[in-house]
């Protein structure tokens, strides 16, 4: 017989991925938190909740608290929902960053070219644009290769 904790996981469509019941309970606990408090919190997947509360030790509350916080940063860093190249068109013409290719499991690789990173010469808040562009990038990609598991992101 499976436990309430079990069944929410195989429900959610969690079954097998390596986290057990009781995490998935905690989940769920965690949503209600951070939904209650913020409705953007909505548009995230459980499996970015259960980081966050892996990162607090299970810790509802710190979890929810660095979980806010975190959906503060994105509307911040993306008012838009995204960051378009002409945000990071000074960046992007110095090819900095490359995603080219991925290592043997599977994962996207980024190469930094610190000869063309040049900090004197450079907007801070363009450059953390650039950063946050090419890493939502580099994931988009990714859960696009990784096909029907798109619903797990590759830092999980």
């Amino acid at each position: 017989m499976e436990s309430g904790g079990e069944e929410q996981a195989r429900q959610n469509g969690h079954g097998g991925d390596g986290g057990d019941p009781a995490e998935w309970k905690k989940v769920a606990e965690l949503r209600a938190v951070v939904e209650a408090q913020d409705p953007a919190a909505k548009e995230e997947n459980d499996f970015m909740l259960r980081r966050f509360l892996r990162a607090r030790d299970h810790n509802i509350s710190k979890a929810s608290a660095m979980f806010l916080k975190y959906l503060a940063w994105k509307r911040a860093a993306k008012p838009r929902g995204s960051i378009t190249e002409a945000d990071v068109r000074g960046e992007l013409v110095q090819d900095k960053l490359y995603v080219q290719g991925f290592d043997k499991t599977g994962r996207p690789m980024i190469y930094l070219f610190g000869n063309r990173h040049f900090a004197a010469k450079r907007d801070l808040e363009e450059f953390k644009r650039y950063v946050v562009y090419i890493l939502d990038n580099t994931c988009t990609k990714y859960v696009k290769r990784r096909g029907r598991r798109s619903l797990r992101p590759w830092w999980t």
